[in-house]
């Protein structure tokens, strides 16, 4: 949970919150009745990792293998001196709860809303699950 006029706002943004589990209805009702600054906003955002190949061949071969587990906005980062890949999935959510001193979900929503935040969540840990089982097969 981050407080800022707009999510990923680099340093414009103050972490609230920050949980890597699932979380309750009561723990997101607690931390909003703490805080008051006037914009709030509830984020998923995806697993992301930056690795460096030794060579092309390794590096296609993870791009690869992280897209065939779900990881769909992975691709090849840098050609330069040290070949990097960038592995991320895409469950990522932003969610205002309070813009400009105004609520934004009804109170009676946020279970709602914690079931989709945490059902990211759990997806994004799944998918990170798939891709260590595909990875340690193909370095075998």
């Amino acid at each position: 949970m981050s407080a800022g006029q707009y999510p990923g706002a680099k340093g414009e943004i103050l972490v609230i919150a920050k949980w890597h589990r699932t979380i309750s209805t009561e723990e997101l009702n607690f931390v909003l009745a703490n805080c008051d600054y006037p914009s709030l906003w509830l984020s998923v955002h995806p697993p992301i990792f930056h690795i460096v190949a030794k060579n092309l061949k390794v590096a296609w071969k993870l791009v690869v293998t992280a897209r065939n587990t779900g990881f769909k906005h992975s691709g090849i980062q840098g050609l330069g001196k040290r070949i990097v890949v960038e592995i991320m999935s895409m469950e990522k959510l932003e969610v205002p709860l309070r813009y400009q001193g105004e609520n934004i979900i009804d109170l009676e929503k946020l279970p709602t809303l914690v079931d989709i935040a945490n059902f990211m969540l759990t997806r994004g840990k799944e998918r990170l699950h798939r891709l260590e089982k595909e990875l340690m097969d193909v370095c075998k």
